[in-house]
C-alpha cells in the first residue's frame, strides 16, 4: 500500500499578513497538486495530522471546495484519515462537534482516527488528536500513528521552548512502523530500527520566517523492503511573488466576524448579517459571559496591532 503523508494545511480564505492576495488560490493549487499525484501514483491512503483548517468555523464555500477536492477525480477511492489539531477545535474542546472538520467527516470524505485502531487493507491506523495521550499498540501487523503534537528533531524551535517531544525519544518508546506528526511547521524526518517518523511541516508559507520553507509530502510504501519513504516537493512561486513588505492595512472583516461568532457557545445560531448577530447576542447573553468574550476578541485584536507595529 502507498500512503501519502501530509503536514498542517491550515486551510483558510483569509490572507495572512505579509502574504500576497493570491494566498487562497496558491493553497488550492497545492491541494490539486497533491490529489493529482495521489490519483496518478496508486496512492490508497492520505494522512492529515491535524490543523486541517486554520480555524474551526469556515465559510460554506470553502467547505464545499474542500469536499470536492478531497473526493478527487470521478469520486476516487482514496481514503483520507485525520486527527484534530488545536486550530480545528472550538475552544480547543473535542466535544464541540459543530466545526469545519466535522463537516468533512459527515460528508464521508475523511475519517477521524483515535486510540482504537482502524484496520484498512491490512494496516492499523491509530490517531492522537491535540491534547490526547499517545495510544498503545494493540494489534499485530503494520501499525501507523497519526498525531498532532509538537515533535522536534534535535534543536528547539526557539530558545524558551518547553513543550515538545524529541523524535528519537518517540521512536524508541513507541514501536509504530510509521509516525506522522503535525504541529511543527518545519519539515524533517527521522528513523530508528527501520521505523520512521515524518513531520512534513506546513503546506503554506504564511510568515516571513518561512521564506525558505519548501512545502512537501512523503509517500510511504508498506510493501517496500528498502527506501520505504519518498519525499515529494510541492512547486512554489518565488518568494518575491509571495511576500509583500507592506503590512496589510485593512483588517479582514471576515476574520473579525469569525472570531466573534466562534467565541460563543454553539447554542447560538448566527445569520449572515453580522450586525444583527451582535445585537441579538448582546440581548441574550449575560453581562459576565459577554464581557469575557468581548475581552478575548479585543485582546486578540490589540495583540495583532502591537505585533504589526513592532515590525
Amino acid at each position: 500500500m502507498r500512503i501519502l503523508c501530509l503536514g498542517d494545511l491550515h486551510t483558510r480564505q483569509t490572507v495572512p499578513e505579509n502574504r500576497s492576495d493570491s494566498f487562497y488560490d496558491d493553497l488550492l493549487q497545492k491541494l490539486y497538486f497533491i490529489t493529482d499525484y495521489a490519483d496518478n501514483n496508486d496512492v490508497q491512503v492520505v494522512l492529515l495530522p491535524g490543523d486541517i483548517f486554520h480555524s474551526p468555523i469556515q465559510p460554506y464555500s470553502l467547505l464545499i471546495k474542500m469536499i470536492k477536492i478531497l473526493q478527487g477525480h470521478d469520486f476516487s477511492e482514496i481514503k483520507y484519515f485525520g486527527v484534530y489539531g488545536q486550530h480545528d477545535l472550538l475552544f480547543h474542546n473535542k466535544e464541540n462537534k459543530d466545526v469545519a472538520l466535522n463537516v468533512l467527516e459527515a460528508a464521508k470524505v475523511i475519517t477521524i482516527c483515535d486510540d482504537t485502531p482502524i484496520l484498512y487493507k491490512g494496516v492499523n491506523f491509530y490517531g492522537c488528536s491535540w491534547g490526547e495521550e499517545i495510544p498503545s499498540i494493540i494489534n499485530d501487523g503494520i501499525n501507523i500513528l497519526l498525531m498532532h503534537k509538537m515533535v522536534i528533531a534535535e534543536k528547539k524551535l526557539w530558545g524558551e521552548q518547553t513543550e515538545y517531544i524529541k523524535s528519537q525519544s518517540l521512536l524508541r518508546k513507541y514501536t509504530f512502523d510509521l509516525i506522522v506528526a503535525g504541529d511543527n511547521h518545519k519539515t524533517f524526518q527521522d528513523n530508528y530500527r527501520n521505523r520512521h517518523l515524518v513531520n512534513c511541516g506546513s503546506l503554506m508559507r504564511s510568515n516571513t520566517d518561512q521564506r525558505e520553507h519548501k512545502p512537501c509530502f512523503f509517500v510511504y510504501d508498506t510493501s517496500a523492503k528498502l527506501n520505504k519513504l519518498k519525499k515529494i516537493e510541492i512547486p512554489v512561486k518565488p518568494e518575491k511573488q509571495v511576500f509583500t513588505t507592506r503590512k496589510l492595512k485593512k483588517r479582514n472583516k471576515t476574520n473579525f466576524e469569525d472570531k466573534f461568532t466562534s467565541s460563543f457557545d454553539k447554542e447560538h445560531e448566527f445569520t449572515i448579517d453580522f450586525k444583527k448577530n451582535v445585537m441579538r447576542i448582546m440581548s441574550q447573553t449575560d453581562d459576565e459571559t459577554l464581557s469575557a468574550n468581548a475581552r478575548m476578541i479585543v485582546t486578540d485584536l490589540l495583540k495583532e496591532e502591537l505585533d504589526g507595529s513592532s515590525r
